[in-house]
């Protein structure tokens, strides 16, 4: 089994204990990969990646493999290779899981030509924190999706001043403006239509995003950001106008928020463009094609797959910042949440003990249905680089939108090519 990062491990370890627990004699061989954080080692966990695919490729590799799109840069086009099984058979013949169990609009996005050559085990929705009084001062009712989010940023650039801040500082940077590539990832349009071949189908709905976020992309290459640590902080949410985005259920820094009560916060699972909650696949697993063992590497799969598994995922959240794909599986989530409160607290800058706040049963509904509602539109993560490689000239007024549009999509043209 190949995996890499902190949140796989626990998905793989929790599997493997599962399955032990369930049959004494059968037994998983795990290997982790995991990259190191410092850049002397990110060649060697590169190396490690582009391992296993030339090895899937070769008609190799292990039976289960549990991956990221971050580390195949599109597994669309891997699965097009034929280095996966088809698993809807399967899907079909389990007695232990059915398509009807999962998020239908995220799990059935891993099902094209009429197979299933992967599954999603976890997925996360676009998260908008701002406070309450920039939504007072300005007359604004909070961001129901990403097409509202739009419209607050234009006027909000035309009236504020140079020194105050819409969104998060600490990362967005010039070489990784994370800001932006969420509004465009869960914004619902695609750079590559991969079911028509069409490159760059929604390319007006691309520029309203772009011309509308090149001011704010802009006045942070002059902010000092905050450290990445800064992001739960209490000086954070004291910012009296500050707006900022977050790929997660965003429970952990709505209950952060309640530190200060002068400046509270309001946080929602927003939509994209046209309303659509979407949802990008954080963890995909997938049977070697040609496994020698395909019946007990599809039983480790229904396991990943279980109530058990997918239910720690959540338990796990403050881990992992990732939704199971399983539907019900929220419910667990908000009363380990209540028990995480009710046994947790820190200290503000004054030295005041703070004990996390209850979601309200408003917000457990709202953001239940609202994850539950998701779709995926798959943007792989190669394309994304794309788009923030070619249209950094643009951002920066160096180069008018549409030559960067046309190297977008030249390259975009070669890119679905190879």
């Amino acid at each position: 089994t190949f995996l890499e990062g902190e949140s796989q491990e626990i998905v793989a370890h929790l599997a493997t204990f599962q399955l032990q627990r369930e049959d004494e004699g059968f037994t998983a061989d795990i290997t982790v990969f995991q990259e190191a954080l410092d850049e002397s080692q990110e060649v060697e966990g590169y190396a490690m990646t582009q391992s296993l695919v030339n090895s899937l490729l070769a008609g190799e590799g292990p039976d289960v493999i549990l991956f990221t799109d971050y580390d195949f840069g599109d597994v669309r086009k891997l699965a097009e290779n034929g280095v996966f099984l088809d698993l809807a058979e399967f899907l079909e013949n389990s007695e232990v899981i059915a398509e009807t169990d999962f998020v239908p609009g995220v799990f059935t996005s891993c099902k094209f030509k009429g197979a299933y050559w992967y599954f999603p085990l976890s997925y996360t929705v676009l998260g908008n924190n701002t406070t309450k009084k920039i939504l007072s001062d300005r007359g604004w009712a909070a961001a129901e999706n990403v097409s509202d989010l739009l419209e607050q940023i234009s006027e909000f650039c035309a009236t504020s001043e140079s020194d105050t801040t819409f969104f998060y500082p600490g990362v967005d940077t010039e070489e990784n403006n994370l800001s932006l590539r969420w509004l465009v990832e869960y914004s619902g349009i695609q750079l590559i239509d991969y079911d028509t071949g069409k490159i760059l189908p929604d390319e007006e709905e691309l520029y309203r995003i772009l011309s509308t976020y090149k001011p704010i992309w802009r006045a942070q290459l002059d902010t000092e950001g905050y450290s990445y640590g800064g992001l739960y902080s209490e000086a954070l949410m004291r910012e009296d106008e500050l707006n900022f985005l977050y790929p997660s259920l965003l429970t952990t820094i709505y209950n952060y928020s309640q530190l200060n009560q002068d400046v509270p916060m309001d946080m929602q699972c927003i939509g994209g463009l046209d309303g659509t909650i979407t949802a990008t696949v954080n963890t995909y697993v997938a049977i070697n094609a040609n496994s020698r063992s395909p019946e007990e590497a599809w039983r480790f799969v229904e396991t990943l797959l279980g109530q058990p598994v997918q239910t720690e995922i959540l338990e796990r959240f403050e881990i992992t910042m990732e939704i199971p794909v399983r539907m019900g599986c929220l419910e667990n989530y908000w009363s380990a949440w209540d028990a995480f409160c009710s046994q947790n607290s820190c200290y503000d800058s004054s030295g005041q003990v703070h004990y996390y706040s209850e979601l309200d049963e408003e917000s457990v509904k709202r953001f239940t249905e609202r994850c539950e509602s998701a779709v995926v539109h798959y943007n792989s993560q190669t394309a994304l680089d794309l788009l923030m490689e070619t249209m950094r000239p643009y951002l920066a007024d160096e180069t008018e939108f549409p030559t960067c549009l046309e190297k977008l999509r030249n390259q975009l043209i070669l890119y679905a090519g190879e």
